[in-house]
C-alpha cells in the first residue's frame, strides 16, 4: 500500500508541474515558473526515494527489474528537464517531456513484475559504465584541443600575426560554442559513469563476504567526483552569474582538466588498487595462478 502512495506522490507533482507548464503557455509569469521548478524537484526526489526503497535494497532488483530501469528512465527524463528549466527557462521543454514521462510511467508499472537475468543485466551496468566514463574522457580530449586552438587563435588576432600556410582555424565563436559543449556533455556522461560506478561498488559490497567495496579514496573514484564537481561547478557559475565570463575561461578550464585526467590516468596506471587491477591474494606469488600455487 504504501508503495503506491509514494508512486501516487511523485505522479501528482508531475502532474501538477505539467498543468503549471499549459498555463505557462498562456501566461508566463514568475510565479508559475518558480512553481514548476519547485513540483518538478520534489517530484524528482520523491521519486528517487522510491526508486531506493522498492528496487535497489530488495535483492537488487533495480539490476533486474524491467519496471525498476524504466524508473530509472523516467528519472533521467525528469533530471533533463530540471537542467533545461534552469538553463533554459524561456523555453517550455516541459509541454513535450511530462506526456512522454506519463508514457513510461503506466508503462513501468504494467512491467514491474517482470526480471531481465542478473548476470546479463550486470555485465550491462559494466559495460554501461565503461562506455560513459571512455565518452567522457572523449569529451575532454575534444575540449583540450577546441580550447588549444581558440587560445591559439585568440593570440593571433590579439597581435595580429599570421598563422603557418596552409594552416586554416575556425572562428572564435565557433571554437567558443565546441568548447561550451564538449563541457556539458562530458559532465553528463561523467555523472552517468559514476552513478553507474556506485551502484556496481554497491553490488560488489553486497556480494562479498565482508560487505565492503571499493574505498571512495580510490585515485580514480575521488579524482573523478573531484573533476565532476569542478565542471559542474564552473558550469554553473558561467550561466547564472558574470563571473569567468567569455571563451578564453572555458578554454582555459577544459586544457586544465585534460591535465587533470590525464594525471588521474597516470596515477591510476602506476598505482595498484582495487578499481584498476585485479587484487592478488598474499599467499599466491605475482605470475603465478592459483591453481599454480595449489
Amino acid at each position: 500500500m504504501a508503495e503506491y502512495i509514494e508512486l501516487i506522490a511523485f505522479t501528482i507533482c508531475y502532474a501538477t508541474a505539467f498543468c503549471l507548464e499549459i498555463g505557462r503557455y498562456f501566461r508566463k509569469t514568475p510565479a508559475l515558473y518558480w512553481s514548476i521548478l519547485v513540483f518538478t524537484a520534489l517530484g524528482a526526489c520523491l521519486q528517487t526515494l522510491y526508486i531506493k526503497q522498492y528496487f535497489v535494497f530488495q535483492d537488487n532488483k533495480v539490476i533486474t527489474s524491467v519496471g525498476g530501469w524504466f524508473f530509472i528512465l523516467i528519472l533521467g527524463l525528469t533530471a533533463l528537464n530540471l537542467y533545461l528549466l534552469v538553463f533554459h527557462r524561456r523555453n517550455q521543454y516541459g509541454l513535450f517531456l511530462f506526456p512522454v514521462v506519463f508514457l513510461l510511467t503506466i508503462i513501468a508499472i504494467n512491467v514491474s513484475h517482470l526480471n531481465f537475468p542478473a548476470q546479463q543485466t550486470g555485465n550491462f551496468v559494466r559495460g554501461f559504465h565503461a562506455v560513459t566514463l571512455v565518452m567522457a574522457t572523449c569529451c575532454v580530449l575534444i575540449g583540450f584541443l577546441t580550447g588549444g586552438m581558440y587560445l591559439l587563435q585568440r593570440n593571433r588576432l590579439k597581435r595580429n600575426k599570421p598563422l603557418l600556410r596552409g594552416l586554416i582555424l575556425p572562428s572564435l565563436e565557433t571554437l567558443e560554442y565546441a568548447n561550451r559543449k564538449s563541457v556539458k556533455i562530458s559532465i553528463i556522461f561523467l555523472g552517468l559513469g559514476i552513478l553507474s560506478g556506485f551502484y556496481i561498488n554497491h553490488l560488489v559490497a553486497a556480494s562479498t563476504p565482508g560487505g565492503t567495496g571499493t574505498s571512495l579514496f580510490d585515485p580514480m573514484i575521488t579524482g573523478a567526483i573531484i573533476l565532476f564537481c569542478f565542471m559542474t561547478g564552473f558550469l554553473v557559475l558561467t550561466t547564472c552569474t558574470n563571473f569567468f565570463q567569455g571563451g578564453q575561461a572555458t578554454a582555459i578550464l577544459t586544457i586544465a582538466c585534460f591535465l587533470f585526467l590525464l594525471s588521474i590516468l597516470l596515477v591510476g596506471t602506476l598505482v595498484r588498487h582495487a578499481h584498476w587491477l585485479p587484487a592478488i591474494p598474499q599467499s599466491v606469488p605475482v605470475g603465478t595462478s592459483q591453481e599454480d600455487h595449489r
